[in-house]
């Protein structure tokens, strides 16, 4: 029912068209309620259509188990000319009952003109809008698929190169085999918990890097070093997750792992000033 204040807005501006013939003909207040009638009747009229056409739609959509189906826009402009027209008939209706307003063709016609502008006019408004909300949804499912696919990649390849670093531990015969499983595990149990959320407290993404990198300094040896530089709240901030993790391997696999020398990898986290970002 939100149409209706609407609807009296509307109906305010054929009023102040015709202000000057209605005060001429001292009539000022039976033009306000005749602008009433109409800023009432067209809205009420054109939800009324509204709520015929969607009741419809919502049960086909039960009738036939289908997803919510997307009514065109020309669609919906020919709901809203076909209420706009029974709502100014209904409107001449009762002026002429209720204050012997004459019928007259061109008042049907002239308000129907008028009606119809305004209702191009807040269609191609409305479709717009739409239009903005569905290129935001699609960019946000393009950026959740870029995400997904991410994790994906991400997973495998750390297992794999983490499971191979335990196996050479195993056939050495090193002591420390053991404690790097329990390592392993708790390493990549912190990886699926943080990966279910989009961002995480940058303490928790330092905590997997570093547990991370542990594990592969046992298959690097002395060609991986690492170090921590975070001049800042790691818990007060947030940031993507798993996107340290992501940067760090990306580092060692095309990086560290294929320089015989190996390499180091440095983590630095400062806090930016607002001149600093300016």
């Amino acid at each position: 029912m939100a149409r209706l204040p609407f609807g009296l807005l509307i109906a305010l501006l054929p009023f102040i068209y015709n202000y000057g013939a209605w005060k001429a003909e001292n009539n000022l207040m039976l033009g306000l309620k005749i602008s009433i009638v109409y800023g009432l009747t067209i809205p009420v009229i054109v939800w009324f259509c509204y709520a015929i056409v969607y009741g419809i739609k919502t049960h086909i959509e039960t009738k036939l188990k289908i997803e919510s189906m997307e009514l065109p826009v020309h669609f919906l402009i020919s709901v809203n000319v076909l209420g706009l027209m029974a709502g100014i008939w209904l409107a001449l209706t009762i002026n002429h009952f209720l204050f012997s307003v004459p019928m007259h063709g061109g008042t049907f016609f002239s308000s129907l003109i008028f009606g119809g502008i305004i209702i191009v006019l807040l269609s191609l408004i409305q479709a717009h809008s739409k239009a903005q909300e569905q290129a935001l949804a699609y960019r946000a499912e393009a950026a959740e698929a870029r995400y997904h696919i991410l994790e994906r990649q991400m997973h495998p390849h750390f297992l794999f190169n983490a499971l191979n670093s335990l196996a050479e531990l195993i056939e050495s015969g090193k002591e420390n085999a053991a404690s790097t499983a329990f390592n392993l595990s708790d390493l990549y149990r912190q990886i699926l918990a943080n990966s279910n959320a989009r961002t995480n407290p940058l303490q928790s993404e330092i905590e997997i890097v570093r547990k991370y990198l542990e594990l592969e300094r046992l298959r690097f040896g002395e060609r991986l070093s690492f170090s921590f530089d975070v001049n800042a709240d790691p818990a007060g901030v947030y940031v993507p997750s798993l996107v340290l993790q992501t940067l760090v391997e990306n580092a060692i696999k095309h990086g560290i792992s294929t320089s015989v020398d190996g390499g180091s990898i440095m983590i630095s986290v400062h806090p930016k000033s607002r001149e600093d970002i300016n």
